[in-house]
């Protein structure tokens, strides 16, 4: 597999600067917290369960990839879809 994209970017700084842009979608304030449709400084927007979902699998792919040590985001995401299943707008109980 070749290490760089066109005009010598690495795969690992394409990813990493997309990662870092989500940061402007992340509602930390919701229960459960997961991403807005729109940029949070500017209001924010509904939260989409199946969008939300696709970013979890890209943090695990980043995981993967060996670009971060952590899953806590995706934890939290998971945590969103799961309380739409639930039927409860909070956290359902994991245990």
């Amino acid at each position: 597999m070749p290490r760089n994209l066109v005009g010598n970017a690495s795969y690992a700084s394409a990813v990493q600067s997309r990662v870092n842009a989500l940061a402007n979608y992340w509602d930390r304030h919701a229960s459960p917290p997961a991403y807005d449709s729109y940029v949070i400084s500017q209001g924010g927007g509904d939260k989409y369960h199946d969008d939300n979902v696709w970013v979890a699998l890209a943090l695990i792919e980043q995981y993967r990839m060996g670009l971060t040590t952590s899953l806590d985001q995706a934890k939290q995401l998971f945590t969103f879809a799961q309380a739409e299943y639930s039927g409860s707008s909070k956290a359902p109980d994991l245990a």
